[in-house]
């Protein structure tokens, strides 16, 4: 941070009204501006509703704060230029960085980020939590660290962002909701430690950030998020699980042996930082001074060859130049610029329109497709019924009408959003349709790129229909139609996405083999679901047929080949076959001990078989 943090007058920093939040979270939300002297800028906005005794006192600490915040002065620290107050609320203003965040880039498979690049951005992200960690006056912890919080240059430098928020948040949250989720929570669930998650509100500890960064290089390697939406986070974290590595071993699959040595040096790093005994975890100074002698071993014109490469399938925002509405007008709490409705007036509405978002697609997405609002929205209605009432062929037809606009402009990630976004709402069809069109988007994505998105739209799909069926139950169950849905048309479509998987040219047949076994796991799945359980037992051989004919005895090394065996064992069960049953149930126990990227605590799983084979014998008996 450069220069002396000081107060801006809201008046200065004009927003494009139409274009201007760029993030949310805990903290608050996060817009886009334009000040005459420093061009664009991000601002940190936070609600402060209080009494005026309220707002001085909060305002004084945060003053504090930035005055600590001041002396962070770090090529890998966010550069913060002070703050603005208004009548809705204050902000922190900062420097705007194009590249993003973290999380966007990872999440973003048209993208190359090599491996050595991937070590750069761990060891940069290190040496920022590291400085903070040890700032002479007073030390912080970070206390939400996380890949959102990882800004990026247009050079893919990494800049740590709001170390200063959880102490923020914490104040704020005394005399107001903090706008973006309104809990006042001080950060976010899937990167925070056990011990943490136990003691809610206690005090933060430098080991808190160890666990979280152990999250970020999980999703570094891997690139999916740790956990999936709906995961039962809490209780598993607490209970010593953590984020399946299947991913990274795909991942790795298709390295060279030295780059594989890099890989597995980081996997160590990320499983001794995220033990369940804070007490065991390494010190952030020794992470970061391992990081630093891996990549200062690196050979830097690579590293710089990999930058380039990312870059050039980056796409990089570029804020909206038509800035006039005055930051003043700026409603944190609502989102929005306040125009002639007063407050309260405007929360309703406000209100109004994020519930309709939550059930609907916007009319901008429509747009942008190139389709009327009432068109696309029609088109998924017509998908819908048609899937209702069986008609396949025509429910393809509808598809084929909005994945063509979509392909036009290889909206991956488009595509994905909606698909999560529909099936986060409960409306599992609607996520299909979009979980088919985006495994279709995959003309930037590199073979294997393109494989893992096929196999992530068949989990989709599958979850999806796991959702369809606990639906069904809560409303007493019994729906043929749903049955004939996943019989007739959603085990064809995973079944469709494993053979693409199969068609694809990949390096390493290995990744190919695996990704083609987890589309059997979710086909036999959805199965099972449906009752059907002669199909499910021909899925599950079929796959573990594929998983031994590849890798031979060193199958268990794999969960994926311990999941057919078990759910083998479940379907032999259902049919009758008890003796089959109690040996395939043996055989997944031990694959489930044998494997490599199982994450979460294995006694757990082999405590729940035992358990079950122990039944299984009991009734054999009787």
């Amino acid at each position: 941070m450069d220069g002396e943090l000081r107060e801006y007058d809201p008046g200065t920093i004009l927003c494009d009204p139409h274009s201007y939040e760029v993030g949310a979270g805990g903290f608050g939300r996060v817009i886009v501006g334009r000040h005459n002297v420093h061009d664009f800028v991000a601002i940190k906005c936070m609600d402060i509703t209080g009494g005026e005794v309220d707002k001085s006192a909060i305002e004084r600490s945060i003053n504090e704060e930035l005055q600590l915040l001041q002396k962070a002065k770090h090529d890998n620290i966010a550069n913060v230029f002070g703050w603005s107050k208004w009548k809705f609320g204050m902000g922190l203003v900062m420097e705007y960085y194009r590249g993003g965040n973290l999380r966007q880039l990872l999440l973003d498979h048209r993208v190359d980020v090599g491996v050595l690049l991937r070590i750069r951005i761990l060891a940069e992200s290190a040496k920022g939590v590291v400085f903070i960690h040890n700032l002479s006056n007073r030390r912080l912890v970070h206390g939400d660290l996380k890949p959102d919080n990882i800004l990026l240059t247009e050079d893919l430098h990494c800049k740590i962002a709001d170390f200063g928020s959880a102490e923020i948040v914490r104040m704020t949250s005394t005399a107001t909701r903090i706008a973006g989720d309104g809990t006042g929570k001080q950060f976010t669930l899937e990167y925070a430690a056990p011990e943490r998650l136990q003691k809610m509100g206690g005090k933060l500890k430098q080991e808190h950030d160890t666990y979280s960064f152990a999250l970020i290089i999980h999703m570094v390697l891997s690139r999916v998020p740790p956990y999936h939406v709906g995961d039962p986070i809490y209780n598993a974290v607490i209970n010593g699980q953590r984020p399946t590595c299947e991913e990274i071993q795909i991942w790795k699959a298709n390295l060279t042996p030295d780059e594989i040595r890099l890989a597995e040096e980081m996997e160590t790093m990320m499983e001794e930082s995220w033990d369940q005994n804070p007490a065991h975890r390494p010190h952030m100074t020794q992470v970061n001074e391992r990081l630093q002698q891996i990549y200062e071993r690196q050979d830097q014109v690579q590293v710089t060859r990999q930058v380039s490469k990312a870059q050039e399938s980056m796409q990089q925002t570029v804020p909206s130049r038509n800035c006039w509405q005055e930051l003043s007008k700026f409603s944190p709490r609502e989102g929005e610029f306040t125009g002639n409705f007063t407050l309260p007036q405007l929360s309703v509405v406000v209100s109004l329109l994020v519930l309709l978002f939550s059930i609907a697609i916007p009319v901008a997405f429509w747009t942008m497709q190139g389709f009327s609002e009432n068109e696309g929205s029609h088109l998924v209605h017509q998908y819908v019924q048609h899937v209702k009432s069986e008609q396949y062929n025509e429910a393809k037809e509808v598809k084929t009408k909005i994945s063509k606009k979509m392909l036009e402009k290889n909206d991956t990630l488009g595509a994905w959003d909606l698909a999560e976004k529909y099936r986060n709402n409960e409306k599992h069809l609607e996520a299909i349709l979009y979980y088919k069109i985006s495994s279709e988007c995959i003309a930037n994505l590199t073979p294997i790129q393109a494989a893992d998105r096929i196999k992530e739209c068949a989990w989709g799909i599958m979850e999806s229909n796991k959702g369809m069926v606990e639906l069904d139950k809560l409303n007493s169950g019994g729906n043929v139609t749903i049955k004939n849905t996943i019989l007739n048309y959603v085990v064809p479509s995973i079944k469709s996405m494993k053979e693409r998987i199969e068609n694809i040219t990949l390096k390493n047949s290995a990744s190919q083999i695996l990704l083609q076994a987890w589309c059997l796991h979710y086909i036999e799945w959805c199965q099972y679901l449906a009752g059907n359980f002669t199909e499910m037992k021909k899925t599950c051989f079929e796959g573990i047929q594929l998983m031994k004919t590849k890798f031979g005895e060193d199958a268990g090394r794999h969960q994926v080949y311990a999941h057919l065996l078990n759910n083998f064992g479940i379907a032999l069960v259902e049919t009758n076959e008890q003796e089959k049953a109690i040996e395939y149930t043996k055989l997944a126990m031990n694959a489930y001990k044998t494997s490599m990227d199982y994450s979460n605590p294995k006694e757990n799983a082999v405590k729940v078989m035992e358990k079950r084979l122990k039944q299984m014998e009991n009734a054999g008996q009787n």
